[in-house]
């Protein structure tokens, strides 16, 4: 199940439930604070709710993020491998 704005169609919230109903799990995320970057909406606060037996709240307050960048990510190889 999706929630969307009415105003621009940002998602505001999603929710998820397990196709078996025996298990009742079950995950609620909400969407909240859009930034504009460029030509993209990014969400920087988001709850993630997720229940079944037990009930795990998660909270993200993004702070910094980027679009459309080139990435350099460093990997050695580890001594114990040989190149080929």
């Amino acid at each position: 199940l999706l929630t969307l704005s009415s105003e621009n169609n940002l998602l505001l919230h999603s929710k998820l439930d397990d196709v078996d109903i025996n298990r009742n799990r079950t995950a609620s995320i909400s969407y909240d604070d859009y930034i504009k970057d460029g030509d993209h909406f990014f969400s920087t606060k988001r709850t993630i709710i997720i229940s079944e037996k037990s009930k795990i709240d998660i909270r993200l307050n993004i702070k910094q993020f980027e679009f459309n960048k080139e990435l350099s990510v460093a990997f050695p190889v580890p001594k114990n491998y040989k190149k080929k």
